[in-house]
């Protein structure tokens, strides 16, 4: 018992790590991209407050951008229909004339047959339609986790800015 919560704390333990090891990775591109971004910045504002609030304001709009889904949204939703009223409407009934044909059949090794070959078929084009929603779909949730990735870098990119505003205050 105790060698097996020891073997789930360890998978735990690297698990947590691997995680907080990355967000590490993830600060320290936030921090380059922090100082890229200030040094572009400044050579059009030379003010510091104005050039960290502008910054500010760049990463915000950029994290709209990011979570926005709006049309996307719409687009998936118009695919599903359209995949899903082309199969019912044309798939399903060609299929059940296929079976009622099959059904009329008197040989039975006929029959098996040509059970074993429209299963093949119903398979075959089950998996076309799963294929062709796949692929209309990959394209906007494959690159969901370079999104969440980006959102958390420039959430702690403006943490940082904020932090250098308030320390600018105070002094």
């Amino acid at each position: 018992m105790k060698r097996k919560k020891n073997r789930i704390r360890k998978k735990e333990f690297k698990r947590i790590t691997k995680k907080h090891e990355q967000k590490l990775l993830l600060r320290q591109q936030a921090i380059k991209e922090v100082d890229i971004l200030i040094n572009l910045l400044s050579e059009e504002i030379s003010c510091e407050e104005k050039l960290l609030k502008e910054a500010i304001f760049h990463l915000e709009a950029k994290q709209k951008e990011l979570t926005y889904f709006g049309y996307r949204g719409i687009f998936v939703g118009v695919v599903v229909v359209i995949l899903t009223n082309f199969f019912t409407t044309q798939g399903l009934p060609t299929m059940y004339k296929i079976l009622n044909e099959i059904n009329n059949i008197n040989s039975i090794f006929e029959k098996t047959v040509y059970y074993i070959v429209a299963v093949v078929v119903i398979i075959i084009l089950a998996l076309l339609f799963g294929f062709a929603l796949w692929q209309s779909l990959v394209p906007f949730f494959g690159n969901d986790k370079e999104i969440r990735e980006q959102i958390y870098m420039n959430e702690y990119m403006i943490k940082i800015l904020q932090n250098k505003m308030e320390e600018m205050i105070q002094q």
